[in-house]
């Protein structure tokens, strides 16, 4: 009986042994090659794009993100009315000035300027009055020696002459201390193209003024001065500005 048993548990076994495969001999390590962790060539495996159309995603530049712009925010319990502050009432611009430079003026506002007679830069004789517009005009006495002067001849076509010229608003400029040929090349330079008379001896400026240029006087239609200043930049193109508007709105 056990000698039977015994002889059933040997054939078990051998069985068993028999059904197993035998395992393959480790591939030798090549000298300079590391052998990959098997979690990272799943990690590879996994992340590895399968179709065209991945490899096309993958390949594909990303798009930055979209940034909103920060807003104010709004205040709250006020009315959007209380900041839609109503405009100044146009004035006519004060002309602000030390006692030196009103001694310096022999013309100021309320008087009338003189009736200059100069020959225009073609040499023909021109007189001042002949030239004035029907409601206004701009006079600028100026040197091609002073830059700020030069810069005034080339803002007044654009900013009074071709805004304004409909409006019955001229511009004449005499040129002061500068021979025909420097004024006819900074006017050319400049592209100012309304009359230019030439006082070459300062004579007819000595009539207005002793000194200080560029000056710039806005005469009514009878040659009485409305507003003048006694140099040239920014603040003097807006005051010329708002004193013409004011003028043309008020004249009766």
């Amino acid at each position: 009986m056990r000698t039977t048993l015994t002889m059933l548990l040997l054939m078990l076994a051998m069985a068993v042994g028999c059904g197993e495969k035998p395992k393959e001999p480790a591939k030798p390590a090549v000298p300079g090659e590391s052998a990959k962790p098997q979690a990272e060539e799943s990690a590879v495996k996994s992340t590895t794009p399968t179709n065209k159309e991945e490899v096309a995603e993958s390949a594909a530049p990303v798009a930055p993100l979209a940034v909103s712009p920060i807003e104010d925010p709004p205040v709250i319990g006020i009315p959007q009315e209380a900041f839609n502050f109503p405009r100044p009432p146009l004035e006519m611009p004060p002309v602000l000035l030390t006692d030196a430079e009103k001694k310096s003026s022999k013309v100021n506002v309320g008087d009338t300027m003189p009736d200059l007679s100069l020959p225009d830069m073609q040499g023909k004789k021109q007189q001042l009055s002949q030239l004035f517009g029907d409601k206004l005009t701009v006079v600028a006495f100026w040197t091609p020696a002073n830059p700020y002067a030069v810069e005034e001849l080339g803002d007044l076509g654009p900013v009074v002459a071709n805004r304004f010229g409909s409006h019955g608003v001229e511009v004449v400029g005499v040129v002061e201390q500068g021979t025909s040929k420097n004024a006819d090349e900074a006017l050319k330079r400049v592209g100012a193209e309304f009359v230019n008379l030439v006082d070459s001896d300062g004579a007819a400026f000595q009539q207005v003024a002793f000194e200080s240029l560029p000056r710039t006087y806005l005469l009514n239609a009878d040659g009485k001065v409305l507003w003048y200043d006694m140099e040239y930049s920014r603040s003097t193109r807006r005051d010329l500005v708002r004193a013409i508007q004011f003028a043309l709105l008020n004249d009766k």
